[in-house]
Order: structure tokens, then sequence, then C-alpha cells
């Protein structure tokens, strides 16, 4: 077939090539733009000649069908893959429609951000006292250590060495720890916030709000496949619509200090008021409560299951906070406590736990070990799924997928294994399988005219018309809350014309007026 359509050159202006084009510089490519591989123009071709291949390639999948069909059957999986293939009619609904923006506000505020990284970088120049003309890419960590260094705001003994001890450590929790000039850090986080944002967010949303008429058409993800989608099947999507904070970050506790103040710098990017409701239509959006730890609780299956379902709008935080405060001599507040239980359910290390607690790593083990003498189910369902691993068998989510545990490596000269990542993946993944059945319940009983936007981890958001808001609320709260755990799964409602100006509509499952 493609030996045909070279031979015979059917597309007019165009010239078909049996072998894919090399990449080539931007004006080289410009050149050979008429130059197409054949196989790109299959259309062109009789009928006859494609049939052959088409058949082939029906044979081909059927067979495979069967093959895939059988390891299903035999594995339990054909539940969790006929979800997954029911969701993707829903899925390109969502691609189709798009989410709407508002590309004024974008258009200005990504011009105002990228004023505010000029600034910050010709401050760094000038704290760190490289010469004006000395171009610095900031964003290289390796540079940016080396100008810290030099500057004296740094050390290499308070920032460490990496495990090899021939470079110095430039990530996050060393910088925390090892830079010594407070207002260097601030402007760094400051920097890392910005140009994450504009990055991520508001530089991709504008320039495909820009071409589409207001609006960003992503791709979502629903498995792990290439080198898109998570492995424990959370949904993902390019441009990025996940990762957006839910709160406003502030770099200051307890007031900004005037030095900052003279920067003149605009507060932190908040990316949700971007995200806007249909024109006569305002945004629903709902939250599940608490969604990971009521799945650890359904797997602990003991004393945090029955304390759930004794009290539903149960905060396991609070619940747990005067057990752990009197294993400590210093008393923690409750983020303390909800910082430790998460950092343990995703498999988080101990050095980053201490950075996110903003203490050293010998209190970070301390806090961490009287969590776990509180909430003991996160050791002994550990343990089970260390077990359970050791016999070479997998876990099986709530929704029924398989997960194996990798395969033990050796990373930076030692064997390291991976036991520790599997409550991580079997939390995370029943979640992705919560949030499916969420979206497929919407998806099938739903009016059209209420509209699913996005999902943002363990929340979904839709556009309904203004004057249906309480029933499309209604609606999105029993698609979020009638999935079935061993607790209840429960959420909580939020209106609002954009995601960040978005007010309780319900809390802990009353209606606020």
């Amino acid at each position: 077939m493609i030996n045909w359509l070279v031979e015979h050159q059917p597309v007019p202006g165009i010239k078909l090539v049996a072998k894919r084009p090399k990449k080539k510089s931007k004006a080289k490519a410009k050149a050979d733009s008429r130059t197409r591989y054949a196989g790109a123009y299959v259309a062109y071709a009789p009928v006859e000649l494609v049939a052959k291949y088409a058949i082939g390639d029906v044979e081909r999948t059927w067979k495979l069908a069967q093959k895939v069909g059988k390891v299903l059957t035999d594995r339990e999986m054909v539940k969790a893959y006929r979800r997954e293939v029911d969701l993707i009619e829903p899925i390109m609904d969502m691609e189709r429609r798009g989410v709407p923006v508002d590309v004024v506000a974008l258009r200005v505020d990504v011009s105002l951000y990228e004023r505010a990284m000029t600034t910050v970088d010709a401050w760094l120049h000038k704290r760190l006292k490289v010469p004006a003309d000395n171009k610095v890419n900031w964003n290289s960590a390796d540079e940016l250590v080396a100008h810290m260094l030099r500057a004296k705001v740094a050390t290499k003994e308070s920032l460490g060495m990496t495990k090899s001890g021939k470079k110095v450590q430039t990530n996050k929790e060393a910088l925390e720890r090892g830079v010594t000039d407070k207002q260097v850090l601030a402007v760094l986080k400051y920097r890392s916030r910005v140009g994450s944002s504009l990055e991520t967010f508001m530089r991709p949303w504008l320039a495909m709000a820009e071409k589409t008429g207001g609006r960003i058409h992503t791709t979502w993800f629903t498995t792990r496949h290439d080198e898109h989608g998570a492995r424990t099947g959370r949904l993902s999507s390019s441009p990025n619509l996940q990762n957006m904070t839910k709160r406003k970050v502030v770099l200051f506790d307890g007031g900004v200090p005037a030095w900052w103040k003279k920067l003149g710098l605009p507060e932190l990017p908040f990316v949700r008021r971007y995200v806007i409701a249909e024109k006569g239509h305002v945004l629903i959006d709902r939250d599940k409560s608490q969604q990971e730890i009521r799945i650890f609780a359904h797997y602990e299956d003991g004393p945090l299951l029955e304390a759930y379902n004794a009290d539903p709008w149960l905060d396991v935080y609070n619940l747990v906070l005067p057990k752990v405060n009197a294993l400590l001599e210093t008393p923690v507040v409750r983020d303390t406590i909800k910082t430790v239980v998460l950092a343990k359910l995703y498999g988080m290390g101990i050095g980053l736990v201490a950075v996110r607690l903003k203490v050293d790593v010998t209190t970070a083990q301390k806090i961490s070990d009287a969590v776990i003498s509180a909430l003991p189910g996160l050791k002994s369902l550990s343990r089970a799924l260390r077990d359970q691993i050791g016999k070479g068998l997998p876990i099986r989510t709530w929704g029924g997928r398989e997960y194996y545990c990798e395969p033990a490596r050796i990373v930076d000269g030692r064997m390291r294994t991976f036991e520790y990542k599997m409550i991580n993946a079997l939390i995370q993944a029943s979640a992705a399988d919560d949030l499916k059945e969420c979206i497929l319940w919407w998806w099938r009983k739903v009016p059209k005219k209420f509209r699913m936007l996005l999902t943002v981890h363990d929340e979904l958001v839709a556009s309904v018309p203004t004057a249906d808001v309480h029933r499309g609320m209604e609606l999105l709260k029993k698609a979020v809350n009638h999935v079935k755990f061993d607790v209840p799964m429960l959420s909580e409602g939020k209106t609002g014309p954009n995601m960040a100006s978005l007010a309780d509509y319900d809390k802990r499952g009353k209606r606020v007026s």
C-alpha cells in the first residue's frame, strides 16, 4: 500500500515518501513542508488494497481481545476493565466541550507575573552579588547553588552532599534546610511558585484559550500508558488542570515584612480564578471529605472504621490529637497530624516530612512515631501489604485492579526495595476507582444541560444553569456520595462564578444559608 501511494502520488501538491522524514531544523522543515509520509494518506489508496490491511487489523485486534479477555477473566478484572471502557464516553465529552476560562484576566496576569519574575531575578543578582552583565539561569539548581555558595548565604555543610558525595544537594529540602539568608529563601519560594504557575497553568491555558474562543480543550488520561497518565489510575490532563491549590498560598505567617513590601510584588497567583462557569451558568463543586483517610479506614477494618461508622462526619485528625500530644514533650496542632498521616499514606520519607513540618528530622521522627501509636492501623496495614508482596502476590484495589510491587533494584549504589509504596498504590488507586464511579453515575443519570467540566483529584466541578443550582447540587451530591465502601463516603459542596470564588453550599451535611 505504501509503495502504491509513492508510485502513484495521488495527493495534489504533496510528495509522498515511503519512510517517515527525520526531524529537521525549522528552516529545513519549512523548505520540505510538502513532503509527507505515505502512511498518513491511506484514504487515497484503492479500497481493494486497503481492505487487505483493514481485515488483518481486525483479525489481530480480535485475537488480542481474546487473549487479554482470558487474562482479565482469570484475574477477576473484567468489571474493572469495563469501568475504564465506559469512562471513555464522558471523558471524550469533557474534552470536546472544554473548560471555559477568563481570557482577559489570564492575559493581564501573565504579563503581570512575567514582570514580577524580572523583578525577583534582578533582586537575586543584587543580593547574591552577581554582576549585572552576567546572565544567570535561575531555573538551574546547580547555577543557583553555585552563586549562593559564593555569596555565603549557604554552605556545602548546610546544604549537604548527594549520596555519591560528588555534588552539593540542590533539592527543595536542602535549600529549606541550608539557606541561612531568609530573604533569599523567601524570594526563591516566590519565584518557584510564580514560575510553576506560569509554566504549568497560565501560559498553556492562555495559548489554547486564545485560539479556541476562551476554552481549554484538555486531553484527559485515565490510565497509565506511554509517558502519560498516573500509575494509580488517578485522572491527569494536558494542559494541566490538576495540582491547583485549593487555597491561596501565603509566604509569611504573621504579616508581611517591610523589606518585602518594598519589592512591590503581586501576591502569589491563585490559578483557580481563571476557571469560570458557562454563560448563564454557575459552577457547582463537591469535594470529598477526607477521601484517602476514609479509604484507609475501609482497609484498616478496625477502630478507625468503627469510629467513622459511629460518627460519619468524624474529624480523624482531631480525634487522635490528644493521644499524639500525650506522647510528645511539645504539643502539636491538627494540621501537623494531617501532614504526617497523609505522608504515611503517600509513602513519603521522613526527610520530606521534616521539611513539611518545618522541624528537624529527629523531631519529625518523634511526631511520626506518636501518630503511628495513635493510629496503629497504619503500621498493621503496611505490614499486611508487605507480607502479601513477600509471597509474590499483588494487591487489589477497591475497584478490582491488581498491582504488583516494583522489583528491587540498585539505586545510588544500594539495593532498594519498594514495598513502602504499596500502601499509597492501594489508597490512591482505590480513590481513582471511587472517582471514576462518580463520573459514570453523573453521566448516566444527569440531564446533559448540567455539564461536568473537570475533576481535581477528589473534587468534581460542573457548570449548571443558574436557575437550576439547587437541583444540580442535589444530583452532584448523589454522584459523589453514592459509592459504597465500609465507611460512608461523604462530601461538601460549594458554588460560585469561578473556582476561586466558591462559597459554601453545605458543610458537614448541612445546608449553609
